[in-house]
């Protein structure tokens, strides 16, 4: 049976953007830009913040075909598909590159293309899915961290543009920290009475060499 994960989104503050362009030719328009960017601390998430490793993306690439170019991550609005070839999509030495063969409508160009190209939308985003060996928490610096792993994703649902790169969806995340935090704590609790248990067995065995 498939394992079924929660669908997470991000989005890559603009701040941190490689910044999204338009490339117009005889044979049409493309959108080329970056969803995400490895080794780079996320901004606050909340509880935490993230950092995505190299080679995240690849288990998901590798199998899947069926991966979508939205606008704002509407349906509503295909900008391309992978198994349509009109969205290519790599994982390169920055991060996850697409390159979108934009559909050459009067919809598209005025909702996307046009404020792309007046700067007005300079963000990207990506929506996906962890499996549960694909994260681990680190504790080391003041805030939690949530580092995604080699091939830790498990399907990558879409990628593009977006108009407010702000608002990241962190639920599921949210979710894994606290059972993280739980375990942490049950496994304190485990260990506490490991050693009560220990000091009244040294007690015993003291009392019993007597």
């Amino acid at each position: 049976m498939e394992e079924k994960y929660e669908k997470e989104r991000r989005f890559l503050p603009i701040d941190n953007a490689a910044s999204i362009r338009i490339e117009r030719s005889e044979t049409g328009i493309k959108i080329i830009g970056y969803a995400a960017k490895f080794e780079r601390m996320s901004h606050s998430l909340g509880a935490f913040r993230e950092v995505i490793k190299p080679g995240f993306f690849s288990r998901a690439l590798e199998q899947q075909g069926d991966i979508f170019a939205l606008f704002n991550h509407d349906d509503n609005y295909v900008l391309g598909e992978r198994n349509a070839g009109t969205l290519r999509i790599t994982e390169d030495s920055i991060g996850l590159r697409y390159e979108i063969e934009a559909p050459n409508t009067g919809t598209i160009n005025d909702l996307v293309i046009s404020p792309i190209e007046r700067g007005e939308i300079k963000g990207s985003s990506f929506g996906f899915s962890v499996s549960n060996d694909g994260y681990e928490w680190d504790q080391s610096g003041q805030e939690m961290t949530r580092v995604l792993l080699d091939s830790g994703c498990s399907r990558l649902y879409d990628v593009g543009p977006v108009t407010f790169p702000a608002y990241p969806d962190t639920d599921a995340a949210v979710r894994s920290l606290e059972k993280h935090i739980e375990n942490q704590r049950a496994i304190a609790e485990m260990e506490r009475k490991r050693e009560i248990w220990d000091k009244i067995n040294n007690k015993i065995d003291a009392l019993r060499s007597k």
